[in-house]
């Protein structure tokens, strides 16, 4: 399944769900929660890694040694000049269950 019809997510439109203590739901926060569309991907937590899948790029393995590296790779690509300023505030985008 892959989400193309909605428009790219900035770090600010993330939301993140855990499932569990090594689990993660990543989604857009502009869509209805019963929205197909909601739902980005996950982050699984393996030893020091967190494994990213990511539903656009289903085929794509990327693995990170920190979450909020996981979890800002679900944003868009921003202007390279302006990547090493931006900083993705993880406690703003993970949601409490």
């Amino acid at each position: 399944m892959v989400n193309h019809s909605h428009e790219p997510c900035t770090a600010e439109d993330l939301e993140v769900r855990p499932l569990s203590d090594h689990e993660w739901r990543v989604g857009d926060r502009r869509q209805d929660e019963r929205s197909p569309e909601k739902v980005l991907g996950y982050i699984h937590h393996y030893g020091s890694t967190f494994e990213v899948l990511n539903i656009e790029v289903p085929h794509q393995n990327l693995t990170f040694d920190r979450l909020e590296s996981a979890v800002a790779s679900f944003a868009a690509q921003q202007d390279s000049s302006n990547e090493s300023s931006r900083q993705l505030n993880l406690g703003a985008v993970i949601g409490m269950r």
